[in-house]
């Protein structure tokens, strides 16, 4: 399929007329909120995820969320995705739930920012299951050197979480990767300032896998109905359409 193009917010990116976002994007994965990189490391919600979530729904553009863990254990990770699933339940998401890996203090100074690749690696793993169990498609976003050398980035892909790769150049990242953050400087109209782009190379919308999965084995509306109630329905239907 041709490339998508997908944009990330936060509050940072200020208040956004969604109106005039929706022409010039495919879709938007929006800063859920985050766990703080003090010692105490309390979760809040993004500022602005609300209006965001809202405003970019009510356009009709497709969502999905990232979430900047700080966990130091697996009990922290497990609270962290039903804190994240909470926020969530009001909202359809078309596309995937990100786990946020990456140096979240300055200089490195966070509480979970030192913590070593294996562990940050067995964190963000709880955190991603527990996600795809609450029915979410889960993923992992961060840089094309932190993949490697900060956590095991290839074990999340074996393990068929989404990968969702940085790196700020025309060349592609160098390992294999489902979405590709190219630029932090892009332009959007209804958006000051710059925004983040990335190029996303599967459609994720539940309806669309429906379609295909529906055309490519046959299936009557009522079996349809059944797998789309079913509590993993997005993997499901997308192993289901795209796998040979």
């Amino acid at each position: 399929m041709e490339k998508l193009k997908i944009i990330d917010v936060s509050q940072f990116n200020g208040q956004i007329s969604w109106g005039a976002v929706k022409p010039h994007v495919d879709g938007v994965i929006i800063r859920a909120g985050y766990r703080g990189y003090g010692s105490v490391g309390v979760m809040k919600e993004d500022t602005q995820f609300r209006t965001n979530m809202n405003g970019a729904t009510k356009a009709g553009i497709p969502v999905g969320v990232y979430w900047c863990s700080q966990a130091v254990n697996d009990a922290e990770a497990l609270a962290e995705a039903r804190y994240l699933h909470d926020l969530l339940k009001q909202y359809e998401l078309s596309l995937p739930v990100y786990l946020d890996s990456e140096d979240m203090g300055p200089g490195g100074s966070g509480r979970a920012d030192g913590i070593g690749k294996s562990r940050r690696t067995q964190y963000g793993k709880t955190f991603c299951r527990a996600m795809r169990g609450y029915g979410y498609t889960a993923g992992l976003y961060c840089s094309e050197s932190w993949f490697k050398d900060e956590i095991d980035g290839a074990s999340f892909a074996r393990d068929g979480y989404e990968v969702w790769l940085a790196k700020y150049s025309t060349i592609k990242p160098k390992y294999d990767h489902d979405a590709w953050q190219y630029t932090d400087s892009g332009t959007v109209p209804g958006i000051s300032g710059r925004v983040d782009v990335s190029y996303f190379y599967e459609d994720y919308t539940a309806e669309n896998y429906r379609d295909a999965v529906k055309n490519r084995f046959g299936f009557s509306d009522a079996t349809m109905d059944y797998l789309a109630n079913y509590q993993y329905a997005k993997d499901l239907l997308k192993k289901l359409a795209t796998k040979g």
